[in-house]
């Protein structure tokens, strides 16, 4: 991540030096690419803070999804059984992100890698079981009548 950023930082103050650019988007490439790069040897300097931020932030992210399935499974009207398996699987996913915050470092990627792979199999399984139940088995279905 520090690498890739460190090669836009460049990017961007080359883009500033170049004679295409305005003389006002000049100065703000070269600003942001130095702001880049510094945050870059910053990533660089402290990758530990690199992976817990990483971890934190794929926690939010679980977080917010399963935030938006709780919602979705609060707000739809839906057979009781799936609005369960939906709002059950959201629980899972803030219980599981919140796990996670309150302990990046000591629990860290490898508990973020399997409850987030166990997480999505559920959320995979739930998504199956959904599908199945909407779709309708026509008689005459081929590739060429969808």
């Amino acid at each position: 991540m520090s690498i890739i950023l460190l090669v836009v930082g460049i990017e961007r103050i080359a883009v500033g030096l170049s004679p295409v650019s305005s003389r006002k988007t000049r100065i703000i490439d070269i600003v942001l690419g130095a702001v880049v790069i510094g945050i870059s040897i910053f990533l660089m300097q402290f990758p530990i803070v690199t992976s817990v931020s990483l971890v934190i932030l794929g926690a939010v992210a679980l977080m917010i999804g399963g935030i938006a399935r709780i919602v979705q499974g609060i707000s739809r009207e839906i057979p009781k059984f799936s609005k369960g398996l939906i709002i059950g699987v959201g629980a899972l996913s803030v219980a599981i992100s919140i796990v996670i915050i309150a302990n990046p470092i000591i629990l860290g990627l490898v508990l973020l890698v399997v409850i987030l792979a166990v997480t999505l199999l559920i959320a995979g399984i739930e998504m199956i079981y959904l599908g199945l139940r909407g779709i309708k088995k026509a008689n005459n279905w081929s590739l060429t009548s969808v």
